[in-house]
């Protein structure tokens, strides 16, 4: 049975479709599967500005676990970065982020390049960081993933209960395998 994901934002191009029976929900021309694996797609975000792109969160409620996947178009300015560059930044702000608006504890397990490998057996170069952060008896794992697809950005916020991790983390591998291949920036 086909279950389209319908999400209404005042004035945002919304479509929802589903070619060869996977729902997927579309915003400016991205297309977000409904459901990756054994995470579902619970919030849909379109920000004010075109060039902040579109982004997509996934809950895994058996893992405590959320991905929210942003895509946003590479501007001229970022293009003339290295993609290394741009990951560090983020993952400055990300630390930052969580030390003061989520006043967090962060111990940062380090970064590196990786590669992953699509469903569609695709190599896709990108780095990837990640930090653990406790607030009181909450302690979580945190990671950033950062690829470029086409003309976009695709950045991979992954965040679980640590105490789930050897259950969540071959989960998140093969989310990730399959939004890489399957998330389409619009062209």
């Amino acid at each position: 049975m086909r279950r389209l994901l319908l999400v209404c934002l005042a004035a945002a191009p919304i479509t929802a479709q589903a070619p060869d029976d996977h729902a997927v929900a579309v915003m400016r021309g991205v297309q977000f599967p409904e459901v990756i694996g054994t995470f579902s797609g619970a919030r849909l975000t379109r920000y004010p500005e075109v060039d902040q792109g579109v982004s997509f969160s996934y809950l895994a409620p058996q893992f405590r676990a959320e991905i929210s996947v942003y895509v946003y178009p590479i501007s001229e300015e970022a293009a003339a970065v290295p993609l290394g560059e741009v990951f560090a930044f983020d993952w400055d702000v990300i630390q930052r982020y969580t030390q003061q608006v989520r006043e967090a504890t962060v111990e940062v397990l380090g970064d590196t390049a990786v590669t992953i490998v699509d469903d569609n057996a695709a190599p896709h170069a990108g780095f990837r960081g990640e930090l653990t952060m406790t607030r009181g008896a909450n302690v979580q794992s945190s990671q950033l993933y950062l690829f470029i697809r086409g003309h976009h950005f695709l950045k991979f916020r992954v965040t679980y209960d640590k105490s789930m991790q050897q259950q969540a983390e071959p989960e998140v591998q093969r989310f990730l395998a399959s939004a890489l291949a399957t998330v389409k920036p619009a062209n």
